[in-house]
């Protein structure tokens, strides 16, 4: 994966908003080429350390406004575009 990284948000200078892990896919090689990204509130992963997740997530247009709202887990968003993920949380 070209990018993973940890935001605060939208708003770095808000302290206030939960922290997140932001995901962008773009072409290897071609900095501008991007598919799209998304964003997990960090907040969902602390009942899940331990468990391993494998479910499709789709991709948002903007950087600003990629927040997963979904279930961690569950296929229930089949918009496109999308990504296949894989992960598992080791510690909360």
């Amino acid at each position: 994966m070209p990018l993973v990284g940890y935001s605060l948000g939208s708003h770095a200078d808000n302290q206030s908003q939960p922290k997140s892990v932001q995901i962008i896919l773009r072409r290897v090689g071609v900095e501008k080429e991007r598919f799209g990204s998304v964003s997990f509130s960090l907040k969902r992963f602390l009942k899940s350390s331990g468990k391993s997740y494998f479910h499709w997530v789709t991709l948002y247009d903007s950087l600003d406004d990629d927040l997963f709202e979904g279930d961690l887990g569950v296929d229930d968003d089949m918009d496109f575009p999308r990504v296949l993920l894989e992960y598992q949380v080791v510690s909360s």
